[in-house]
């Protein structure tokens, strides 16, 4: 059994388990209590279903029907993440899919308490950046391949390095690796990981470049909620439409964080505002940007 660190991506069919959405790639980066990356596995998964956003994830059809279902690679998930602290940015949502899709595969995840999120962090080690490739950019890593689980899972490693390298009381980070949950103990499957092939990625648009810690403080008091509901609010928003069950599952979400209807706007507002100061910080507005506002 590990020590350390299982940093987890996934890219998935939309944003809500509950709905059918489902997993079509899985990477796991394990990294040292000192922050050192000891190992990278990823795979496809067949979601068997439609794939959903493939204008956000890249994934085909094709490449998605030759790879094994979440059900049977489940064994193997677990045995790499036992004995180590789950780690994601943007946690609330990896946490919620990964659970979902191990329950339907008859095995159990630690509850959300026991993942560490590196997008919450950023408020203590990066004041200013909250999203992926902005945090990256703060410590100066280059991220390659956006929206392919093992870059995303790479970059997120990165600033769990930078983080363990930051200087912060290291009885904080020993409480963590000394409380990583309890993964079920599953022998490890024999079963086949098959990689993404092609490197091709969407172009990054200024939603991704949103940064979106803009005016929390003035929407409601609990900033953690905030972060995890303008994230999802992100990820639906990055295929430029809303649809009718997409709005009532936000609406849904906020209800489970307990926010109000008057936060749940200044949350909308404080986005939008965001948008535009991303938009305009170049001082100049493109087509695309202007189609994003």
């Amino acid at each position: 059994m590990g020590r350390g660190f299982a940093v987890i991506d996934l890219e998935t069919t939309g944003l809500f388990p509950q709905k059918h959405d489902r997993i079509v790639e899985v990477a796991i980066v394990h990294v040292s209590p000192t922050g050192v990356v000891e190992g990278v596995w990823e795979t496809l998964v067949n979601p068997m279903r439609d794939m959903g956003a493939q204008r956000i994830h890249g994934i085909s059809a094709a490449a998605a029907s030759r790879a094994p279902e979440f059900g049977a690679l489940a064994p193997s998930i677990a045995s790499l993440l036992r004995g180590r602290v789950p780690v994601a940015h943007n946690a609330s949502f990896d946490a919620r899919f990964l659970a979902h899709s191990m329950k339907q595969a008859g095995l159990m995840c630690p509850d959300y308490e026991y993942w560490m999120c590196t997008m919450q962090l950023a408020g203590t080690f990066l004041p200013g950046s909250r999203s992926l490739a902005d945090c990256s950019a703060a410590i100066g890593y280059a991220m390659q391949n956006a929206h392919r689980a093992s870059a995303d899972a790479l970059a997120a490693a990165a600033l769990l390095r930078a983080y363990i390298g930051a200087g912060h009381d290291p009885a904080w980070w020993d409480g963590w690796l000394a409380t990583p949950g309890e993964w079920p103990d599953e022998p490890c499957d024999t079963t086949a990981w098959l990689a993404r092939t092609d490197s091709g990625t969407a172009p990054r648009s200024v939603l991704e470049r949103l940064h979106v810690d803009v005016a929390l403080d003035a929407a409601v008091d609990d900033g953690a909620l905030n972060l995890d509901y303008l994230a999802l609010l992100d990820r639906v928003l990055l295929d430029r439409y809303m649809s009718a069950t997409e709005t009532d599952d936000l609406i849904r979400f906020a209800a489970e964080l307990n926010l109000s209807s008057t936060a749940v706007r200044r949350l909308h507002r404080a986005y939008f505002d965001g948008l535009v100061s991303a938009a305009w910080a170049d001082d100049q507005l493109t087509a695309d940007e202007w189609a994003d506002i």
